[in-house]
């Protein structure tokens, strides 16, 4: 990219940041003169009457979204074929990490799409339990599994985080020992060397050989990545996975979307090809 052409980039989001960030403030600064307004107005326990019943009204609509969300999805599951997979415990991101608790499935829908067996769903983690794609920080989020007919060693790509630069181990880079065990990364050269491309910039590419990731993480899928078209994935043995982190409970539409990425994916390793 031009210089001149980052650096106007570069004032146009600080520009958007500080707009938005008076924004935030003029919006809170409105709302504490309606509360006391109404307070003066109203009395003290009215307006806290007020309140707590807004706060019972959205909690109640939250209840309401998530119930209707779980109905439009059995029926478009029945619809569209998808069965509901129940007692599966060897998800591919099982974690290693002592004390970690496993994440959470909580729906998981399964179905052939062009002849590969796929998996969507809804699943929660704790602190650590998603390393390899979602950080360390705990969350929420949908996810979709494809099973390939053959077997492979762990590759995966994983966005790196701007506020650390944070191994997929969960240890910070000036932690880390020269050659972690069991572990190729891009990151064994550093972060912001402005001899490396953007790519590895910008991505952990996790490895266990490192001939495999050159041959199957070509140009191709970095610049769907490069171009933010593409989650985060990882290939664990048979099945290629992918989590998208988000509040919101699994509909038609996030399912359908998330099933074509892990397709796309696997079609631009050459995995569906072999």
């Amino acid at each position: 990219m031009p210089a001149r052409e980052g650096d106007f980039r570069g004032r146009w989001s600080l520009f958007l940041f500080i707009l938005a960030a008076i924004g935030v403030l003029c919006g809170y600064v409105l709302l504490r003169l309606a509360a006391w307004w109404l307070a003066r107005r109203l009395g003290l326990l009215a307006w806290l009457g007020i309140v707590m019943g807004g706060f019972v009204v959205l909690l109640l609509g939250v209840v309401l979204y998530r119930r209707w969300a779980w109905w439009a999805l059995s029926r478009w599951a029945e619809r569209d074929g998808w069965t509901r997979t129940t007692g599966r415990r060897d998800w591919p991101w099982t974690s290693m990490e002592p004390g970690v608790p496993a994440p959470v499935v909580q729906v998981a829908l399964s179905k052939s799409v062009d002849g590969f067996s796929v998996t969507v769903g809804e699943v929660t983690w704790a602190s650590g339990g998603m390393l390899d794609v979602a950080g360390s920080a705990r969350g929420h989020g949908f996810f979709a599994v494809l099973r390939l007919p053959h077997r492979y060693s762990r590759l995966g790509v994983r966005r790196k985080l701007h506020e650390q630069i944070v191994e997929p181990s969960g240890i910070p880079e000036n932690e880390q020992p020269e050659n972690p065990p069991g572990l190729v990364t891009n990151a064994a050269a550093q972060a912001h060397d402005p001899g490396r491309d953007e790519f590895d910039r910008q991505y952990w590419t996790i490895c266990a050989d490192a001939d495999m990731a050159l041959n199957h993480v070509g140009a191709d899928i970095k610049a769907a990545h490069l171009a933010r078209s593409l989650p985060d994935w990882m290939l664990v043995e048979d099945e290629l996975y992918v989590v998208a982190r988000t509040l919101r409970p699994l509909t038609p539409s996030a399912a359908t979307d998330i099933t074509r990425q892990v397709r796309r994916i696997a079609d631009l390793l050459a995995l569906t090809r072999d």
